[in-house]
């Protein structure tokens, strides 16, 4: 599963799970994964919960839905959250590309540069 999960939504996601599997409250998360069959990406909407059994054994369940998929067309309401979160994510990416280096995620010089006023020492 992780593997197929968009590149730029993977540490929030590995995140958000650790947490979740750690004890934490609840699982909600919308990230894209790579469908193999479509061959594209598709934004995923997880959300788990955890109960517990009789003798105090925690369980986790986990819901996952594809968003906008088998969307009826006649409706804009239907696609708002995928058009909305997949208009968010192109808009992280290329901030993420132009400001960030990708191997090590710090900010390049250039926009450090550009970022700072000069001071006269």
């Amino acid at each position: 599963m992780v593997c197929a999960i968009h590149p730029d939504d993977k540490a929030r996601v590995a995140d958000a799970a650790l947490k979740f599997a750690s004890g934490g409250d609840s699982f909600d998360c919308v990230y894209r994964t790579m469908s193999h069959l479509l061959g594209e990406y598709v934004i995923l909407h997880s959300h788990g919960s955890h109960f517990f059994t009789e003798n105090g054994t925690m369980l986790s369940a986990t819901i996952y839905m594809v968003e906008g998929m088998g969307a009826d067309a006649d409706n804009p309401l239907v696609e708002s959250l995928a058009s909305n979160y997949k208009e968010l994510m192109t808009k992280e990416s290329l901030i993420r590309d132009n400001f960030y280096d990708t191997l090590t995620g710090l900010l390049l010089k250039k926009v450090i540069i550009y970022l700072l006023p000069l001071q006269s020492f």
